[in-house]
C-alpha cells in the first residue's frame, strides 16, 4: 500500500516561501503608508515639534523680508566688520526632524526662535533679535 504524505490536499509551505510572503506583505504595507495622503497622518507622526514649527512659520509669514543682495548694497567702510552666516540644516538634523529656529528678516539682523514651555505646558516662542553688519542666509 502506498502512503500519501499529503492529507486532504493541504500543502505545507517551505520556510523560504513563508519568508517571501512576509516580505511581500511588508512591502505592500510600506507602499500603502507612503501613498497615504498627508492630511490623513497626524502632524505629530511627521514631526514631534510640529507646533513649534508652525509658530515659527506664522512668525515668518508676518515679516517683511529684505535679504542682502549685491545690487542694492553699499559697502560701509569699517575697521571691523561683523558678519554672520546661517548654515543649511544637514542630513542628520533633517533625519532627527529638528526645527529650523533661525530667521534672517533683513541684511543686518537675525532672529533666533527659542521654543519654551510654560508651567501649564503651554508652548510658546521667545524671539531673540541680534544685529550684525551683514547677515547671510544659507543660499
Amino acid at each position: 500500500a502506498v502512503v500519501s504524505t499529503q492529507s486532504t490536499g493541504a500543502k505545507r509551505k517551505s520556510q523560504c516561501v513563508k519568508e517571501i510572503d512576509k516580505i511581500k506583505k511588508n512591502r505592500e504595507e510600506r507602499r500603502a503608508r507612503v501613498n497615504q495622503p498627508l492630511g490623513d497622518i497626524p502632524l505629530g507622526d511627521i514631526n514631534p515639534n510640529w507646533e513649534f514649527a508652525q509658530m515659527i512659520d506664522d512668525y515668518r509669514q508676518d515679516l517683511d523680508v529684505s535679504p542682502l543682495s549685491y545690487a542694492n548694497e553699499i559697502v560701509r567702510d569699517h575697521r571691523i566688520c561683523v558678519c554672520v552666516r546661517k548654515r543649511p540644516i544637514n542630513k542628520k538634523e533633517k533625519k532627527a526632524k529638528t526645527v529650523d529656529v533661525t530667521t534672517l528678516p533683513s541684511k543686518d539682523h537675525i532672529v533666533i526662535h527659542e521654543p519654551k514651555l510654560k508651567v501649564d505646558l503651554t508652548k510658546y516662542l521667545e524671539n531673540h533679535t541680534f544685529h550684525f553688519d551683514y547677515a547671510f542666509d544659507e543660499s
